[in-house]
């Protein structure tokens, strides 16, 4: 796997001993357009304000100020911020390397481009099970499977370039352990 110059920094500092975390997750919603069963992000996060604009950018300059190198957007489902693109060129702009965590249904090519255009590194994509049936039941969300294939053929297209990071996530669960194997290879 290659990693940006940026990455390759936060690793070196970690192992030069800098005392600073390598990455930050931040959690830009509470919100999310699906229910997934194991997920209790939209019940334990109703109460938080979403950060504006603005205080992304003090909470930017604070983690550059630790020595923060690289920044995962996650939520609930950060795609459904309207300005996901301009969040994420508030941390590219600042030198952080910037991945999004996402459910995946979302997806649009021109969405895709806009996060590319600002700065956008990475992206990881919640699979929980090539079988129809067991990824609608997982997620609450009908034809989730066929939504997400479609999708990640986008991701696949705009982010063809080995630069960026892609990547899947997988909640192990009694109901997919005998497919990890096939996810794997599906990765």
């Amino acid at each position: 796997m290659n990693f940006s110059y940026r990455q390759n920094i936060n690793f070196l500092k970690c192992f030069a001993g800098v005392r600073a975390p390598i990455y930050v997750q931040y959690a830009l919603s509470g919100s999310c357009n699906m229910h997934c069963r194991m997920c209790n992000a939209v019940q334990s996060r109703k109460q938080e304000k979403e950060l504006t604009l603005g205080e992304t950018q003090q909470l930017a300059d604070t983690l550059k100020q630790m020595g923060v190198g690289m920044i995962i957007l996650t939520g609930g489902e950060p795609l459904l911020r309207k300005d996901i693109a301009e969040v994420v060129r508030i941390f590219h702009d600042r030198n952080f390397s910037v991945r999004i965590q996402s459910n995946g249904i979302l997806f649009t090519e021109k969405l895709l481009e806009e996060l590319k255009t600002s700065g956008l590194g990475g992206i990881t994509v919640s699979v929980h099970s090539l079988s129809s049936e067991k990824m609608s039941f997982i997620t609450n969300q009908p034809d989730a499977l066929e939504i997400l294939c479609k999708s990640l053929s986008l991701l696949n297209k705009v982010f063809s370039s080995p630069e960026y990071i892609l990547g899947i996530n997988t909640l192990v669960c009694g109901l997919n352990i005998e497919e990890i194997p096939s996810i794997v290879k599906f990765a």
